[in-house]
């Protein structure tokens, strides 16, 4: 079913301090080069992490990736993205690129993944975020107290020290303007060596990820995906990590000189207060998803996968149900996915915005209660970016079809088959030259 298999969200995957850290080297690191950090470094432990970079790599292998790994991986690639206010980028497989250059053979990373530095649902939802992450006080409804003998009271003061340490700062806030970041698109859609194009055509499935700082995203590395402009004026950064089989070629290590490139040092007593507030995270996660389990939360979405899909995209599983276990399975996000069809009525022209189908099906993109993540089944239609609207005009026209705040969350809408065949035969079609000058084709 899609894309339980193929596409997981986790939320908080780090704590506040290590992303903090994280965060403070992403300007530098997003000058450099690709970086390779092999599987025995990973598995060392924090002991052989020299940047808070390496140590974010480290907490994501154990917490959350390590159980969907075959025993022969090699080690992961990574490198940070800050992008221009508004900014996207293209639809594009991760592949070994010089291997790609030399011989024109794509070799994809086992996973790819996003870690989001920046990203909120509005300044409630921050506010709710922090509350959460502290955890309150001890006693009901808080992190368990320590009631033991007066030996527990170094323990505990440690503990306390690393859940301050853990939880969001005002420094950690977003610039606020009302948009949420650019999501990442991931698409059912692969690339088929033989025909030397990617499978399908057009892409029946998608996921959409709006960044909120902390989350992190794991998908299939064979999958297609790109960043949507957006209206947003706050910087979007984020760091990347692919896992492999095999080295990429021409993907160096990190230099031994660290004060060149302007990355912090990662010291001792660093990378211990890191793994506690880590921990103190988990253990609260795991206690709210209890709750959540008592209270009977997270009911199944409905969803069911869209026939008649490429002969390629048939491998795309990880053998059937998802086998994952502990915390991580405790921490993964339910993904909500919803059916785009045509509508009738004043609606029926073949194209509805990617916020209006949000909308439609009860959910929002702001606030406390705001999705990050949502997967669309949408036989019959393409998911198409769209350029921001320019000039007081566009704005305005913008306005009145946005669900969410009176602006567009999501710069991309899906416009039925029907409409693009039209374009083609049909002079008098309902996606005129505006619209075809308006969609970019995704994928």
């Amino acid at each position: 079913m899609w894309p339980d298999t193929l596409v997981k969200v986790f939320p908080k995957a780090v704590c506040a301090y290590v992303l903090r850290m994280t965060a403070k080297d992403a300007e530098p690191l997003s000058k450099c080069d690709n970086f390779w950090v092999s599987k025995e470094s990973i598995l060392a432990g924090p002991d052989t992490c020299r940047t808070p970079t390496e140590l974010a790599i480290h907490l994501l292998y154990k917490q959350h990736v390590q159980q969907h790994l075959p025993e022969d991986w090699q080690g992961a690639e990574y490198w940070v993205q800050v992008y221009e206010p508004g900014k996207g980028l293209g639809f594009h497989f991760d592949k070994d690129e010089h291997v790609m250059r030399s011989s024109g053979e794509m070799l994809n990373p086992l996973w790819s993944s996003v870690l989001y530095l920046t990203g909120s649902s509005g300044p409630a939802a921050a506010a709710a975020a922090g509350d959460s992450s502290n955890g309150g006080s001890s006693g009901a409804g808080g992190r368990p107290c320590s009631c033991g003998s007066s030996e527990d009271s170094g323990a505990a003061a440690a503990a306390a020290a690393a859940a301050a340490a853990a939880a969001p700062t005002a420094a950690d806030e977003d610039d606020w303007d009302g948009v949420r970041q650019a999501p990442t698109v991931i698409l059912q859609q692969v690339y088929d060596p033989e025909l030397r194009t990617s499978v399908p055509e057009s892409a029946a499935a998608s996921v959409l990820v709006w960044p909120q700082r902390g989350s992190y995203c794991l998908f299939d590395g064979r999958l297609a995906h790109g960043v949507l402009d957006s209206c947003s004026g706050s910087l979007r950064a984020t760091l990347l990590v692919n896992w492999w089989a095999q080295r990429p070629q021409a993907v160096g290590d990190l230099p031994e000189d660290l004060e060149q490139l302007q990355l912090t040092r990662l010291d001792p007593s660093s990378a211990q207060q890191a793994l506690q507030c880590a921990s103190i995270q988990q253990q609260q996660q795991q206690q709210q998803q209890q709750q959540q389990q008592q209270d009977g939360e997270g009911t199944d979405a409905a969803a069911a996968a869209a026939d008649g899909l490429a002969g390629a995209l048939d491998s795309l599983s990880c053998g059937g149900d998802d086998a994952t276990g502990g915390s991580s399975r405790q921490q993964q996000q339910r993904l909500p996915c919803l059916q785009v069809a045509a509508v009738e009525g004043d609606d029926a022209s073949g194209v509805q915005l990617v916020d209006v189908v949000v909308a439609r099906n009860g959910l929002t993109l702001l606030g406390p209660s705001a999705v990050s993540a949502v997967a669309f089944e949408h036989l019959g239609f393409n998911l198409y970016p769209m350029e921001p609207p320019e000039g007081e005009e566009g704005e305005a026209a913008a306005a009145e079809q946005a669900p969410f705040g009176g602006k567009m969350q999501t710069l991309a809408a899906f416009v039925s088959d029907e409409v693009m065949g039209d374009g083609e035969d049909d002079d008098d079609d309902e996606c005129s030259e505006e619209d075809e000058d308006t969609f970019r084709q995704g994928g």
